[in-house]
């Protein structure tokens, strides 16, 4: 019988690069504690790459940079909404230059969500979703 950092190991591989994963994809190989600290042991190893708070990502590397490129927020804030079966839509600055309206970038992206209000750091960007849309 496998170890629960070996199950984890096993789907880590057959992730693809720049995939997010978040704890609960891992529930079924081992008790919270244990998966938490396999988890822990992985980014050791560089085979996982924490980008906030129980969300993960498969290291990415580029040629060119040679670094580790880190998932947008737009994907994380994706990847976040389908997980929560929520819909998300950007607002401000951030639905602006998604138009091609406007060049900025903000550092702060904020999305309206008929999920859960929560606020994401993700290295030194900070994903909020905020709560007007109404579920269909």
């Amino acid at each position: 019988m496998l170890s629960t950092e070996d199950k984890i190991k096993q789907k880590i591989v057959k992730l693809r690069p720049g995939q997010i994963v978040f704890t609960n994809d891992f529930h079924k190989c081992g008790s919270i504690g244990s998966v938490k600290t396999a988890l822990h042991r992985q980014i050791k190893k560089k085979n996982l790459t924490k980008l906030a708070r129980g969300i993960y990502t498969k290291p990415k590397f580029s040629k060119l940079l040679n670094e580790e490129i880190l998932p947008t927020a737009e994907e994380v804030a994706q990847a976040i909404s389908k997980r929560d079966k929520a819909r998300i839509l950007s607002t401000g600055l951030y639905a602006l230059n998604q138009l091609g309206l406007s060049t900025q970038i903000p550092l702060n992206v904020v999305y309206l969500t008929d999920g859960s209000p929560r606020k994401i750091n993700v290295g030194k960007r900070t994903i909020q979703f905020k709560k007007p849309l109404q579920k269909t």
